[in-house]
């Protein structure tokens, strides 16, 4: 199955934007070669044998270094040819949450670079709320511009004219993913979440998708649990290191609930700097 680590346009996108080098396989950062920073795995066909880099990272679904970090978990769901043979498959407590959710009078709209605006609000008020800096807004609409083999579609949910769901949806063949959502804590009663995931789900069954990607989580946390209910199948990531890696910055929990309680005017101007370095 081809990810959206295979898709040719995202090295050469991401480099553009950072101001790193790269192949047809990923980039070079500070003189470490990396397939793919800031999405969860690289090209399928890359092996250490072919890096001519003497230090590198490769996200993979397989293990190809004795060096490696495999605590994160992809969830996949197998997709049906129509949204009601879907929702068949699902658990009837799952189905009534997504229909409790439709009976809301939440209005969803979809498009491009007109909501990352939008988006990007709610987005970087969820990042701070989980403690971690967020990168640029830029980051989004450059995402979205040049994004190409596929779809790159921002999907948001509003009530009452103000956004309480919002995502970023990707594909490349059969394959779509969420990569970033961001919802108001207020509205998980009213299963926004879910509403937000189902309308993803449905617009990817619409484009003969053959797999829906929830994305990655850590194993048995508390969001790998949410996804499990979906009915999807788990994937292992492994982050393939050419040496013993170190400790980077996300190994130090303080700093992510310093994070949490440093005021959002600091965050928001220095986030994008930092979110930079954290792939």
């Amino acid at each position: 199955m081809l990810t959206l680590g295979d898709n040719p346009c995202l090295p050469p996108l991401l480099a553009d934007f950072f101001g790193w080098q790269h192949d047809d396989f990923g980039v070079w950062i500070n003189k470490k070669y990396v397939s793919l920073p800031h999405f969860s795995y690289g090209n399928s066909v890359l092996i250490p044998e072919t890096i001519s880099a003497k230090r590198w990272e490769v996200r993979s679904l397989k293990q190809v270094s004795p060096y490696c970090f495999n605590n994160k978990v992809l969830s996949w769901l197998l997709l049906e040819e129509d949204e009601t043979t879907q929702l068949a498959r699902f658990s009837s407590n799952l189905r009534r949450k997504i229909q409790k959710s439709q009976s809301v009078k939440f209005e969803l709209v979809a498009g491009g670079v007109e909501y990352v605006d939008e988006f990007y609000s709610i987005f970087q008020q969820t990042m701070h709320r989980f403690g971690s800096p967020a990168l640029s807004s830029e980051f989004y609409r450059h995402l979205i511009s040049k994004y190409c083999n596929g779809i790159c579609k921002v999907f948001l949910i509003y009530f009452d004219r103000n956004v309480v769901g919002a995502s970023i949806l990707l594909s490349y063949k059969t394959f779509f993913e969420n990569c970033w959502i961001a919802t108001d804590p207020k509205f998980n009663k009213r299963n926004v979440s879910y509403s937000l995931h189902w309308a993803m789900i449905t617009h990817a069954i619409q484009q003969k998708a053959e797999i829906y990607s929830f994305g990655r989580s850590t194993i048995n946390s508390g969001v790998h649990h949410y996804k499990r209910q979906w009915n999807t199948t788990d994937h292992v990531l492994y982050r393939n290191f050419s040496h013993q890696p170190t400790k980077d910055i996300r190994s130090y929990h303080i700093l992510s609930k310093l994070w949490k309680y440093t005021p959002a005017v600091i965050t928001n101007s220095i986030g994008p700097r930092i979110a930079k370095h954290i792939y």
